[in-house]
């Protein structure tokens, strides 16, 4: 099945002025990459949390060495605290390694915006036992249920007992 052609117009249209506007306005960042696509591993206690930063970038606040922690979504709210507590996650990991993170945002494709996420000593330390608090209740098979905007998306509201089809 093809496109038809007005779709890839539009397509291609609004490709272009997503681009425009990043580089509008975040166009500097391009000489800032440290690295893209950066893993991450966080020891907690009771195993590992593992992501994947989408990129850092050096010079934050124009100092070589502190770093930025920077994470695309696409369609999303900027303030989901899912985001906050994987970039505090992110951050942690990083500063475990010995990195200087100094600030971490969230930059929304669609609308554009760059929003910080809060990753101060404060904001990590309570990540991290989130996480720790998350991967005891997997072992204990202790899963609580948590309604929220998070259910629309999640990969099991279909079997889940509070799901819509229940």
């Amino acid at each position: 099945m093809s496109q038809s052609p007005l779709c890839y117009a539009k397509l291609h249209d609004a490709a272009i002025r997503l681009i425009d506007r990043y580089l509008g306005k975040y166009g500097n960042d391009l000489f800032r990459v440290w690295v893209t696509e950066r893993p991450f591993e966080l020891h907690v206690q009771g195993g590992i949390v593992t992501g994947r930063a989408d990129v850092i970038l050096d010079k934050e606040d124009g100092k070589p060495g502190s770093m930025a922690i920077l994470d695309y979504k696409t369609s999303t709210e900027a303030d989901n605290p899912v985001y906050g507590f994987q970039l505090a996650i992110y951050a942690a990991a990083g500063r475990a390694e010995g990195m200087d993170v100094r600030a971490a945002y969230v930059h929304d494709l669609r609308d554009g915006e760059r929003t910080p996420v809060p990753i101060q000593v404060q904001a990590t330390e309570l990540a991290k036992a989130k996480a720790e608090d998350g991967l005891k209740g997997i072992v204990e098979h202790s899963f609580p249920f948590y309604k929220g905007h998070h259910c629309n998306g999640c990969d099991v509201r279909l079997v889940c007992r509070h799901g819509p089809a229940r």
